[in-house]
């Protein structure tokens, strides 16, 4: 079928167009065609944090993730790090085989990190039920990955003092980031029912 708003092309069974959110029941469609406005609570409750997140957001975070999962399964990130002055041998030889499976862990966690998020993003936006809920672990296990990586290569990759206080305001920003989009979609829990 088509929405009756935006005219793209829809599942027959849809109760909200994944593209601009507007509600397909008979009672909309019947409201629509009758001239009124067949949603008038999308139009109380804007889209565009919605719209960020899915056109935007959630890929960048993806692929930045992706790159660095890659750079450190490579150990090409010391190299950018120090300019081309050293390289993943020469710090593995500083610090040990540790920090090595530390990195090793934190790449393929990264890329894991990565697919998700896409997967996230693509339930997001065919307004998939709970999918919400999926965002949320999806933000708490980059929390989680990044502050695990810095216990780790302070406890098994022999570097100082890893997990120091530029963490805490990081853990504290992710989790104020995770509760202003749990407000945000619990106003637009209705549109999460496909």
């Amino acid at each position: 079928m088509l929405c009756y708003k935006c005219g793209s092309t829809i599942a027959d069974n849809s109760l909200v167009c994944p593209r601009c959110g507007a509600e397909m029941s008979v009672y909309a469609r019947r409201t629509h065609e009758s001239g009124a406005d067949a949603n008038p609570y999308t139009s109380l409750v804007p889209m565009n944090w919605y719209k960020f997140l899915i056109y935007f957001s959630i890929y960048a975070s993806a692929i930045t993730s992706f790159v660095s999962g890659i750079m450190f399964l490579t150990g090409y990130i010391y190299s950018i790090q120090s300019g081309g002055n050293t390289n993943a041998y020469m710090i593995y030889v500083q610090f040990g085989k540790g920090l090595m499976l530390s990195d090793m862990v934190y790449g393929a966690l990264s890329v894991v990190y990565a697919v998700f998020g896409l997967v996230v993003r693509k339930r997001l936006a065919s307004f998939k039920k709970n999918s919400p809920v999926l965002f949320y672990i999806w933000c708490a296990m980059g929390i989680i990955i990044s502050a695990g990586y810095a216990i780790a290569i302070g406890i098994f990759g022999g570097v100082p003092n890893s997990f120091g206080a530029s963490f805490i305001p990081q853990i504290i920003t992710e989790a104020v980031y995770i509760y202003i989009n749990y407000i945000y979609f619990s106003k637009r829990k209705q549109f999460f029912v496909n």
